[in-house]
């Protein structure tokens, strides 16, 4: 931890891993504290289960083929993270390239010109008053 972004970041993170951790708790408190905890949980498990034996096997493959596939699929996204990341910081390097490259008003400059002028103008003010 470097900088103050750094800093930031990190203790901005903890501060949601502990929001998240404390409303996760209190759910489960609150469920733990009920005479029959996680009683709704395991009645909608079992309106789910005796709906799949409802609609029967054939149907329900393709749900078993697209539980299967997730991880795949995470893996493909996950894989493709630094393709996306290396396309975006080459964008952004093309378009500073780009800025640099035009003629026109830099900050830079304007700000450098501005102090040189700030410079020149006490010395001028002081030849002034001893010409007069």
């Amino acid at each position: 931890m470097f900088t103050m972004f750094d800093f930031v970041t990190k203790a901005n993170g903890l501060a949601y891993l502990l929001a998240l951790g404390f409303v996760a708790g209190f759910i489960i408190y609150w469920e733990v504290m009920k005479p029959r905890p996680f009683r709704a949980l395991m009645e909608s498990f079992m309106e789910d289960v005796r709906f799949m034996k409802e609609r029967g096997m054939t149907k329900n493959m393709q749900l078993v083929k697209n539980v299967a596939l997730a991880p795949v699929v995470a893996a493909m996204y996950f894989a493709a993270l630094p393709l996306m990341f290396a396309q975006g910081m080459a964008e952004t390097a093309r378009e500073v390239a780009g800025a640099m490259a035009a003629a026109g008003w830099n900050p830079v400059e304007a700000y450098l010109a501005g102090k040189r002028n700030a410079k020149k103008r006490p010395a001028e003010s002081a030849k002034k008053e001893e010409g007069k």
